[in-house]
């Protein structure tokens, strides 16, 4: 399959070093939709893939770099690579790190059978900020956190948390944690000051000074769960009808489950559908789609009265024996 993937993307990439007697890397044009692209003008990235790959497990994991169109280094590290209708869908395997433009360390993430398991992420300065179990997508746990001069705030799951906007320039929460979640008082934060409180119980926000928390809410939990109208069979016979095995998987012998997780409206209506898991990224697409275009639900209700309710579910991409 490795070889076909090659020669495929041999002919839609342009090598650096066209001269050269070995084939030792490519560099691919990207987009940031991950697509192969033919011209380099239209690239939002490049994608050096280096070679051999090593096979000393059985599977064909390549070293792998990903620049940005000035040069800089994105990203380093080891994966599966599959291609697929011109989509280069990257399964990392053990670490890998991604770097800010200033060349600092901005993440590192490990990956375990394919999926992340520990991330770790660093302020722009290059210091440690905070590292989050990955085990649950839904949920991550909070491990540590350190401020932005490298005293540590919490430890082993226990302490203090600060949360940040996207560039940390700001604090944006912050509160404590125990046992990995949220716990008692966290404080919502604007221009330097408290914008309203909201207080944790075990990770569940139980109240807030928030006018809009009741409205905004979405719950983990709920005292009626809600539901296909027609029950998880009706819903398992609507999916194995929805959902699209591609014909690419299909002849690669691809197979394995994919996590899916939405919010059902107070109306039931799905929204914010995300794949958290997946064997392809085209499987994980299928399942997006065929969750997007779900029936409304029966939704959930906490205290008789309809609640927005956090839902995930999962489901298999099996080949016949025959």
């Amino acid at each position: 399959m490795l070889k076909a993937v090659i020669v495929f993307i041999f002919g839609i990439v342009f090598w650096q070093s066209a001269h050269a007697q070995k084939l030792d890397s490519l560099m691919v044009n990207m987009s940031a939709d991950n697509r192969i692209l033919n011209s380099k003008d239209s690239a939002d990235h490049f994608l050096q893939i280096m070679f051999p790959a090593d096979s000393s497990s059985g599977i064909k994991i390549n070293k792998v770099k990903e620049f940005s169109l000035d040069g800089h280094l994105k990203l380093i590290g080891t994966a599966i690579i599959i291609i697929n209708a011109s989509i280069a869908d990257l399964k990392f395997v053990g670490p890998r790190i991604d770097y800010y433009p200033n060349g600092h360390k901005k993440s590192v993430t490990d990956y375990r059978n394919g999926f992340a398991a520990i991330e770790r992420l660093y302020y722009p300065n290059g210091k440690l900020y905070a590292v989050y179990d990955m085990k649950n997508p839904v949920r991550p746990l909070l491990i540590e956190c350190h401020d932005i001069t490298g005293k540590m705030l919490s430890e082993k799951g226990d302490g203090n948390w600060i949360e940040y906007d996207g560039d940390f320039k700001k604090e944006i929460k912050e509160g404590a944690i125990k046992d990995s979640l949220e716990e008692g008082e966290w404080h919502i934060l604007a221009d330097n000051s408290i914008k309203y409180t909201t207080i944790y119980k075990h990770g569940i926000d139980i109240s807030s000074t928030d006018p809009n928390w009741e409205v905004n809410r979405v719950f983990m939990s709920v005292e009626q769960e809600p539901h296909f109208k027609t029950g998880s069979t009706g819903f398992n016979h609507y999916l194995a009808k929805a959902v699209k095995f591609s014909a690419f998987d299909r002849q690669n012998g691809t197979q394995g489950k994919v996590i899916i997780t939405f919010v059902v409206e107070k109306d039931g209506t799905l929204s914010n559908v995300r794949a958290l898991r997946g064997p392809t990224q085209t499987m994980m697409n299928a399942g997006v789609e065929a969750v997007q275009q779900s029936p409304p639900w029966i939704p959930g209700t906490q205290n008789g009265k309809p609640v927005r309710v956090q839902y995930t579910i999962s489901f298999a991409f099996s080949l016949a024996n025959n």
